[in-house]
């Protein structure tokens, strides 16, 4: 099994607040979240393996 992530970006926030997690009242998404949760889930297990859709917040998560 491979574990998937897929966010609707400016579905109801802006891309800024699902990647930072702002705005809980619209959705309480916060892509900076999964994405390091799921690094270090990788690091632990080096056969784990995760897909995201939204390569955008990926760019974001691994500038910064």
């Amino acid at each position: 099994m491979v574990a998937h992530s897929h966010m609707e970006s400016g579905w109801k926030k802006t891309l800024e607040q699902y990647y930072s997690g702002t705005n809980q009242g619209a959705d309480p998404a916060n892509v900076e979240i999964i994405f390091t949760g799921s690094y270090f889930s990788l690091m632990e297990d080096p056969k784990r393996r995760i897909t995201f859709a939204d390569i955008k917040y990926f760019h974001m998560w691994y500038t910064r």
